[in-house]
């Protein structure tokens, strides 16, 4: 049941990203955190394809729990033309242009406020190589989404 249930509130909030929309939640409270953690990633990665293009140089290549953090997997080609040179030289740059577009991608959307807020769940980002080598990581915490207000 509680599989259902949470199916249907990840559906409702890709259904209607964006727009405004009062869920209850209630229901997720009453889930161990490291358990809703672990339903919630694998939820969402049945939800997807993986690997996922997400732009051209960019891809989704795994999400699962450990402990209470869900852990997004993505792959930069970072030989591609249109990155090479500015990862080269501006690599700071780089990255924080991604925490900022995953913060964005987190904190505005209903569901992970509730799970960052309230249940303490954070994402986690790992960024490899397409060769497979660790890039650079970081978290989305209650922070991050206070510093886009």
């Amino acid at each position: 049941m509680k599989k259902i249930f949470i199916s249907l509130i990840i559906a409702s909030n890709i259904l209607y990203a964006g727009m405004k929309q009062d869920i209850d939640y209630s229901e997720f409270d009453k889930i161990p955190k490291i358990e809703l953690a672990k339903l919630m990633a694998n939820e969402m990665a049945r939800g997807v394809r993986l690997p996922m293009k997400l732009d051209e140089i960019t891809q989704l290549t795994n999400i699962y729990s450990y402990d209470s953090n869900i852990i997004f997997r993505k792959e930069i080609d970072i030989t591609n033309v249109k990155i090479k040179e500015l990862w080269e030289n501006k690599k700071n740059d780089v990255i924080h242009y991604m925490l900022k577009g995953d913060s964005q991608n987190i904190c505005y959307n209903p569901m992970w406020k509730y799970m960052i807020y309230k249940r303490n769940i954070i994402p986690e980002f790992y960024y490899t190589s397409t060769d497979n080598k660790p890039l650079f990581h970081y978290t989305v915490e209650i922070e991050d989404c206070r510093k886009l207000k």
